[in-house]
């Protein structure tokens, strides 16, 4: 379904609800059924193939998420009208149908034995503390790409595609991780994940360096963070036979980190305070995993940094605010008016709009 242009006349008075219903009845229902076909393929796979790990099958369907990023600005949208792209997508949604059909008819023959399903069903289910940090990393990971993406391309450089580049790493990190273990690298990127908070501190708190610096310190910074988190996922998936309630838990800390980014944060929060809360609840998702790995000296060191990072971005947020006559944001952006002494001028008002 292609969306009526006449929608946008509606759009101004309540945006966010109106591109909610434009999404929905557009590709809801296609990106419902799409999305949630890949974890029961997986369960599929694992029926159908019991001495191997369905996880990386997961690799697979992101990095041709990835592909398809990168490729439709270059390859899809200069070429080909939106008419011919929403009848190219029916046809192949129609062969998905398909192909989905023909993989349902060979699960069903490669069925396992009752020996295997009844070895498969003594895993024990996960308890509900490990499902919500599965959840707490997925949402994590999300809140951190989108407060990430909007102070590179609003505060640091509004560059045409630019949030291509954070989305790709975001992807990258989800391939990495479900590939291979060995590609998170647990010391490493544990001993990268303070600097990265270090670097994006300096970031936030208005240090002056060139553009490219900047964009290269926050896309690092970002991949340090979605490896951690997406890593930490990994080491803790479940059994195969709880695959689908572990792509639950992802899912569900997605759409929170995403609703929390477009939706709560606008309508809460005078200021972009995403950014800095993501940056806690990831510090706070590591001393959660290392707690109990840690020795009791190790662990009060950790909390004793933890609050003092808290507080250090809390500094941050309020310096956000401070100091300003009146600070507004609504979903195209946020507006400052600050008092300036000039002496030429005397005091005068200063109109700050963030992408508004």
């Amino acid at each position: 379904m292609i969306a009526d242009p006449a929608w946008k006349e509606a759009a101004f008075a309540h945006p966010t609800w109106n591109v909610l219903v434009v999404l929905a009845s557009a590709v809801g229902m296609p990106y419902l059924l799409l999305s949630t076909t890949g974890p029961l393929m997986q369960a599929w796979y694992a029926r159908s193939f019991t001495s191997l790990m369905p996880y990386r099958l997961y690799a697979l369907s992101n990095l041709a998420s990835m592909l398809a990023l990168l490729s439709y600005p270059l390859l899809v949208e200069p070429y080909f009208p939106v008419f011919e792209q929403a009848w190219a997508w029916s046809v192949a949604y129609a062969l998905f149908v398909l192909a989905c059909l023909g993989s349902a008819w060979q699960s069903w023959n490669g069925v396992s034995s009752e020996v295997e399903r009844s070895h498969a069903a003594a895993a024990p289910r996960p308890a509900w503390s490990e499902c919500l940090l599965w959840v707490g990393l997925a949402m994590t990971a999300s809140i951190l790409l989108l407060a990430m993406t909007r102070h590179l391309t609003q505060d640091v450089a509004p560059v045409p595609f630019l949030w291509v580049l954070p989305l790709s790493l975001y992807l990258l990190s989800f391939i990495l991780c479900f590939d291979a273990p060995r590609y998170y690298y647990r010391p490493g990127f544990l001993v990268a994940l303070p600097i990265a908070l270090l670097a994006i501190d300096r970031v936030l708190d208005g240090g002056s360096l060139p553009v490219p610096i900047l964009i290269a310190v926050m896309s690092l910074s970002l991949f340090v963070f979605c490896m951690v988190c997406h890593g930490e996922l990994v080491r803790r998936r479940p059994a195969v036979r709880h695959l689908t309630l572990f792509y639950l838990m992802l899912s569900i800390g997605g759409a929170l980190g995403g609703s929390f980014v477009g939706l709560l944060a606008p309508a809460l929060f005078e200021a972009y305070f995403e950014l800095p809360t993501g940056l806690f609840l990831c510090a706070l998702l590591v001393v959660i995993v290392l707690w109990r790995e840690l020795k009791p000296a190790w662990r009060w060191l950790l909390l004793v940094a933890l609050l003092a990072y808290g507080y250090r971005l809390a500094a941050i947020s309020v310096d956000y605010v401070e100091n300003y006559r009146r600070v507004l944001r609504n979903f195209y952006g946020q507006l400052r008016v600050l008092d300036r002494n000039d002496e030429g001028l005397g005091l005068a008002s200063h109109l700050s709009r963030d992408n508004l």
